[in-house]
């Protein structure tokens, strides 16, 4: 009886074995895993999650939401997608990545609690994504941007970590209304990236870094090799090294009087105003240039810490009137801010949405639809604007047409050769 029982066992591992091999299906662990510890959970590109019961349900395969805390990290696969934490943490062990982004597109990572990883969110040749509203502490490197471009970090608080935020051969991203405090580096653009291995890239260029708070960092900024960045409208407040700068030429202003950035080493005085600093007046603006290093300095600092009340002024454009099916375009160009806008989002009154300066857009119905556009400015100041499409039920098919002209030219030499017969 015990050989016909050990026998069956076997069997059973031995089908088990050939089954896991055969589905590549990875072993499940001794007891259910539920992805909260001990197993990658992966948002595949086709929508679905593994492991099947990891607390970060779908209903839409577009926005995911944690429900529980988490212990190891996430893989995304899929584009287009939201990643929602829901004030949830993402709890790491001093390695390894807590959210990965490699070669993503269009995804939105918010409302975060990350931890303990080696990066807390890395994006490596990753493009036009979105980090906001997370809590990134205690990390080797809070945000990792390797190769990466148009992506955008905004208000998020970083703190703790040994490198708040890393653009390593990375251009073309928005960094703003962040708190990036109490880190070894707050903000670190360079050709190498020192984290987790050392990896040699190119510079980090054309990177705006507007309106954040940079606050009691070993160092404040870190540039090396990368030049052509806008840095504006931030404080930079109490960092042992404000900004340590090498082989970099950066503009660190914008223009009067607009003005640069608040400096708590600052220590010029404001008796005059204008362009030139030489008009009679104080006007909060000091009359000597803050002085980085020789090719780098902020000719307008201010004399106290920024702070934006003023909120953006959207315009969602003129009144369209179109077609079912014909698309057509949104643009929010003529919207302004006192330091810069942000962010675009439109609600195009179908149920349907879209990000962006300009917008395109092709409604299924006929019907008057009234479009709204908020815009968002770097202190979290919004606008908000709309504008009004009518849509006809007629729409006219280029290869109907076609169609039509060739079916009239067939028609006409029929008749004619009828004639001539």
């Amino acid at each position: 009886m015990e050989s016909k029982v050990a026998s069956g066992m076997t069997l059973t591992l031995i089908t088990m074995s050939i089954l896991t091999l055969a589905f590549n299906i990875p072993p499940l662990e001794a007891s259910e895993n539920t992805g909260k510890e001990g197993q990658t959970i992966y948002i595949r590109a086709d929508g679905s999650i593994y492991p099947l019961t990891a607390p970060v349900p779908s209903v839409d395969n577009v926005t995911y939401t944690l429900t529980d805390k988490l212990y190891e990290m996430i893989v995304v696969e899929r584009d287009n997608i939201v990643v929602d934490g829901a004030g949830y943490t993402l709890q790491g062990k001093g390695s390894g990545t807590g959210i990965d982004l490699t070669g993503r597109f269009n995804v939105t990572i918010k409302g975060t609690e990350i931890e303990a990883f080696d990066s807390g969110i890395l994006l490596e040749n990753s493009y036009s994504n979105s980090i906001h509203g997370n809590n990134i502490t205690n990390n080797k490197c809070g945000i990792n941007l390797i190769g990466s471009l148009r992506n955008s970090i905004c208000e998020n608080n970083i703190t703790n970590n040994m490198y708040g935020i890393i653009l390593a051969g990375s251009s073309s991203n928005s960094i703003h209304g962040n708190n990036i405090t109490n880190n070894k580096c707050g903000l670190y653009l360079d050709k190498p990236c020192p984290c987790p291995a050392l990896k040699y890239l190119g510079p980090s260029n054309y990177n705006t870094i507007i309106g954040n708070n940079i606050t009691n960092n070993e160092r404040g900024i870190r540039v090396n090799e990368s030049s052509n960045n806008i840095i504006h409208h931030n404080n930079f407040v109490d960092n042992t090294e404000q900004v340590p700068s090498t082989d970099s030429t950066n503009a660190w202003d914008d223009g009067y009087p607009s003005g640069g950035n608040y400096w708590s080493d600052y220590t010029g005085a404001d008796l005059f105003s204008g362009p030139h600093q030489n008009a009679t007046g104080s006007d909060g603006i000091g009359d000597a240039s803050y002085v980085i290093n020789e090719g780098n300095g902020d000719p307008y600092p201010f004399m106290n810490p920024f702070v934006d009340t003023t909120k953006p002024t959207a315009d969602a454009g003129q009144d369209q009137t179109t077609n079912v099916g014909e698309t057509i375009t949104f643009d929010a160009s003529g919207s302004t801010d006192n330091v810069g806008i942000f962010s675009y989002e439109w609600d195009f009154g179908d149920g349907t949405t879209g990000k962006g300066k300009t917008a395109t857009h092709a409604y299924e119905n006929p019907r008057t639809y009234t479009v709204r556009l908020t815009v968002k400015d770097a202190a979290g100041n919004t606008g908000a604007d709309s504008t009004t499409i009518k849509v006809l039920g007629f729409t006219t098919f280029p290869w109907l047409i076609a169609g039509a002209a060739a079916i009239s030219v067939a028609v006409v030499a029929m008749l004619s050769w009828k004639k001539l017969k």
